[in-house]
């Protein structure tokens, strides 16, 4: 190999590299911000089911004539958002009310949350390779 072929590649190699790690952290930040905007509108959906569903939920539960309520208060949630289920709970993290348009079963307690954390951008990088 004559040097000009080495040079070459050496040079290809180093741009390559740098293109890919640029591209890696570009994607770790847009999953990131995409992550932080459904976390923003989750927050604002769930603050107004929450301002609806207070009235139906005192210090012992669900207060006499809330179940039915709650389950309209659901309803609307979910006919108006990209929804597949939702629920409420109370301060304990007890299911008071629950509506799942795609057959899973309702959580017992306050459920996990679906999103994963951001991955790092090395992960990110392996992950594009």
């Amino acid at each position: 190999m004559t040097l000009r072929l080495k040079l070459f590649v050496l040079i290809a190699a180093v741009i390559i590299f740098a293109m890919s790690g640029v591209t890696a952290v570009a994607l770790w930040r847009e999953l990131v911000r995409g992550q932080e905007l459904l976390q923003r509108e989750g927050v604002a959906i769930a603050s107004s089911a929450a301002a609806a569903a207070s009235q139906w939920i005192d210090e012992d539960g669900m207060a006499p004539g809330g179940s039915p309520a709650l389950g309209r208060i659901l309803d609307l949630l979910v006919s108006q958002h990209p929804l597949d289920r939702a629920w409420i709970v109370d301060r304990t993290g007890r299911v008071l009310a629950c509506l799942s348009n795609d057959g899973e079963p309702c959580p017992e307690g306050v459920a996990l949350t679906q999103f994963r954390s951001a991955d790092a951008p090395l992960q990110a990088f392996r992950r594009l390779l």
